[in-house]
């Protein structure tokens, strides 16, 4: 499971999370102030559509590549061929989650410029909820039982994204499917991501080498370290 999560939490880096906030942020912020608010509102929408068509690409993509995306993650995994399919299999249920939690940092991107901060820091822990009412209350009716914890991820992003369309459609309205790409605002977003996506290349790759190197180690090793990482984080 840890290895199937590592795999889209990896790339959810260059999509979400305060990376995007802070690239959206002055790009709506200064369209906003030169142009007034339904450009403003024009650029988020285009924002909008741009994250949707690369997420959908994207996880359609990962999910037809998940076997060789888990080699390159846990090549020693290879050498247990049940390990191997239960990990691929677990990594294309997982993907999803990235397209729910880019939709929420673009939200929360959106209400921190409208002076909304509760809500969208609130709202993780109801993924953390979801998993725990999940793995509690289902975990018997999954053979094997670790479905119960990606289903929680899944619902809990779920009603993650959807608690956000209440205070982003009271503070802005909600983002529609529009695309304006001769706007220098766009090309300043997508510079910025630009810059995201190099720099965070090569801070993978040292997550790479280290889940490889766990891969090939006794059982429990990948769980061990995830949870020592998580601690000290």
């Amino acid at each position: 499971f840890w290895i199937a999560y590592t795999i889209p939490s990896t790339f959810r880096r260059f999509v979400a999370d305060e990376r995007l906030t802070g690239a959206l942020i002055p790009a709506v912020s200064q369209e906003e102030t030169e142009n007034g608010k339904p450009a403003a509102r024009l650029l988020g929408d285009t924002i909008f559509t741009i994250l949707l068509s690369i997420l959908t690409v994207f996880c359609v993509a990962s999910i037809v590549w998940a076997p060789y995306l888990v080699r390159v993650f846990a090549s020693g995994y290879m050498k247990h061929p049940d390990l191997f399919k239960l990990t691929v299999d677990l990594t294309r249920w997982l993907f999803p989650f990235i397209a729910m939690v880019s939709f929420v940092s673009f939200c929360e991107g959106i209400l921190n410029y409208r002076n909304h901060f509760f809500i969208p820091k609130i709202a993780p822990g109801i993924v953390s909820g979801g998993v725990i009412i999940c793995v509690i209350l289902l975990y018997k009716h999954f053979n094997p039982s670790i479905y119960a914890l990606v289903t929680g991820f899944l619902i809990g992003g779920i009603i993650h994204s959807l608690i956000q369309l209440i205070p982003i459609y009271l503070n802005w309205y909600l983002p529609r499917i529009r695309f304006v790409i001769n706007n220098p605002r766009v090309h300043f977003f997508l510079r910025e991501m630009g810059k995201v996506v190099l720099i965070g290349l090569f801070a993978q790759l040292n997550i790479i080498v280290l889940r490889n190197l766990s891969s090939f180690l006794s059982p429990g090793s990948v769980t061990h370290y995830q949870t020592a990482l998580r601690i000290m984080d």
